[in-house]
């Protein structure tokens, strides 16, 4: 089998090795909401927007946070849209269901080079079904817009519930009188984005949700609807809400799939995840979320207790695929299924049952060797196999789907592990499968090999942005065949790996001088450590950014930006998990 590889950036030849870096920008978390309110400023560098219906013909030409301008704190989430015709083109910012009381209000700070933008929110009726769709009745309640141009404007939707009962006699009189106005419940933030024909450019922040009482803090059997059922959605696969009570069973075969697939990246509620997977032998799950893992694979699927537990510690579930309705196939925390091996038989019938199941509710399912010739095209349908590498790691792979590479980590020698997952980072790989029990904390030796494999994830948990949902990979051409070097670039930064190419040859390091075709004259350089990040000798060469990299490791990290917060968040979270690890061993060292 062969692997994706990056796409080939050429260069003028040089007399010795050059690489190029790239690296993303992240901000600080949500502000600390008081009780019964939701407040986001947007200060993470994933985007929580998506356009998920227009009548017209609307592109999204640009969507990013933007570390550069913002109403409040660092940074702001900026769109740019595209229209020609239609009168409306609706972001939705999702939330959890929420009851209609008169505390119930919301409102979102804009900045615009249009006018007319408009919020709006969208009510649910759970226990009435529009005839001729099927599907729960929904309808908008519409709150302010903007009228200035270029300049930060509040818009806002006060008191949810008055606004939507002076819809209630236009429901019935559309519907008729059978219309039941129970347990109506909000589910969506929307903000009609049309500006008119041409482009549309707006930065959205400071978003404030007063009156969350959720449905399920207040006894409710409703279920939150799928894209299906919302006039505002982009149109996936029917997933039907009952209108009488539904069994746990019902529920959870029902509610939209955390999990999805977008080309080659893996998302996990709508945004780009690389899942650090540990596959599990029976270990305390606490042991696993301590080592920094995000996502735990079992052979079976699992007792009740084991479910509780992965909820409480936050950890994603892969789980063997069996047909039937087991509601442990749809738990929240499942975003994957694996065939298991005494299963390949009946793999054409599962799969004709696959199919048959609304798309909305499907997970990525990963198919074993021995059906790597069964798996037809489907961006949901992986095959899982071992690559012809000498080191023996195996691969998620199929037709520019994400990919995971599987390894089996060895605490005392992890330098190698880490060069192997960085070799498959190269290959496409964006997650990684980790094999094997973990070290036990017995004695001294165990210590370190649980310290190396924390010091790995801490790494990896750092260039998640670039690695999962960054724009694909460069591969850098170098004069020296030594090594082995890619970029992986992002809309501000570029992160550069360089992978001397046979790490064991020898000793002698001499120093490593890098060009980065893809990097600006402007850019500055560094190199990301364990414990501090490095400022590094650059200057404008033909060809692109030349950078000096003194005494390079087996593996090297560097980050190509002219961004000052990226530097400083990077900075600040390496030291941050540099103390947070030695803290950690500290209590664990008797």
């Amino acid at each position: 089998m062969r692997s994706p590889s990056c796409r080939h950036l050429s260069r003028r030849p040089f007399s010795h090795g050059w690489i190029a870096l790239l690296a993303v920008a992240l901000g600080s978390a949500w502000t600390t909401p008081l009780p019964g309110e939701l407040r986001d400023s947007f200060e993470t560098s994933d985007p929580s927007w998506k356009l998920v219906l227009s009548d017209g013909q609307t592109r999204v030409l640009l969507h990013t946070r933007d570390f550069r301008v913002a109403r409040s704190g660092h940074a702001s989430e900026s769109i740019g849209l595209s229209t020609q015709g239609g009168s409306y083109a609706y972001l939705a910012y999702e939330i959890n269901p929420l009851m209609l009381i008169d505390e119930l209000q919301a409102s979102v700070w804009v900045r615009a080079n249009r006018s007319g933008l408009q919020l709006a929110m969208r009510v649910v009726l759970p226990h009435t079904r529009d005839p001729r769709t099927g599907r729960n009745i929904s309808v908008l309640v519409r709150g302010g817009s903007n009228d200035q141009i270029d300049v930060w404007q509040q818009l806002t939707i006060g008191n949810v519930r008055r606004a939507f009962e002076v819809k209630r006699p236009a429901l019935v009189d559309q519907y008729g009188p059978q219309v039941d106005f129970r347990e109506a419940y909000v589910d969506r933030i929307l903000l009609n984005a049309h500006g008119g024909k041409g482009t549309t450019q707006l930065w959205i922040d400071d978003l404030e949700l007063t009156g969350d009482i959720g449905v399920d803090q207040v006894g409710t059997n409703s279920i939150r609807l799928s894209a299906a059922e919302d006039p505002t959605s982009d149109g996936a696969a029917a997933d039907a809400t009952a209108s009488r009570p539904a069994t746990s069973a019902q529920a959870a075969m029902r509610a939209e799939s955390p999990s999805s697939v977008s080309g080659s990246q893996f998302l996990v509620k709508s945004r780009p995840m690389m899942p650090r997977v540990k596959r599990w032998y029976g270990e305390p799950l606490t042991a696993i979320k301590d080592l920094r893992f995000n996502a735990v694979w079992l052979d079976a699927l699992p007792p009740p207790h084991v479910l509780i537990e992965a909820e409480r510690l936050e950890l994603w579930l892969i789980v063997p695929y069996s047909p039937g309705n087991d509601e442990r196939l749809f738990h929240p925390r499942t975003i994957a299924w694996a065939m298991a091996p005494q299963t390949v038989a009946s793999f054409t019938e599962i799969r004709r049952e696959l199919l048959t199941r609304p798309r909305s509710v499907r997970r990525p399912l990963l198919l074993p060797d021995s059906l790597s010739d069964l798996a037809e095209p489907d961006d949901m349908i992986w095959r899982l196999e071992r690559d012809d590498r000498p080191d023996g790691e195996r691969l998620a792979v199929g037709g520019g789907r994400p990919i995971w590479s599987e390894h089996r980590p060895n605490g005392a020698a992890m330098e190698s592990t880490r060069h192997q997952i960085y070799t498959a980072a190269m290959s496409g790989a964006r997650g990684f499968v980790f094999d094997g029990p973990l070290p036990s904390s017995a004695n001294e030796r165990s210590h370190h090999e649980r310290r190396a494999i924390e010091q790995l994830q801490n790494e990896l948990q750092l260039i998640e942005p670039w690695i999962a949902g960054g724009h694909g990979c460069e591969a850098i051409r170098s004069s020296d065949d030594t090594w082995r070097i890619a970029a992986f670039p992002s809309v501000r930064s570029r992160l550069i790996v360089a992978l001397r190419s046979n790490p064991s040859a020898t000793r002698f390091r001499p120093p490593l001088q890098l060009v980065d075709p893809g990097a600006a004259p402007t850019h500055d350089a560094f190199r990301i450590e364990e414990n501090a990040l490095t400022p590094l000798r650059h200057r404008r060469v033909a060809g692109g950014l030349g950078i000096d990299l003194p005494r390079p490791d087996d593996v090297n990290l560097l980050v190509v930006t002219q961004d000052s917060l990226t530097v400083n968040y990077l900075g600040r979270t390496i030291l941050e998990s540099a103390q947070n690890s030695a803290l950690g061993l500290s209590r664990r060292t008797p």
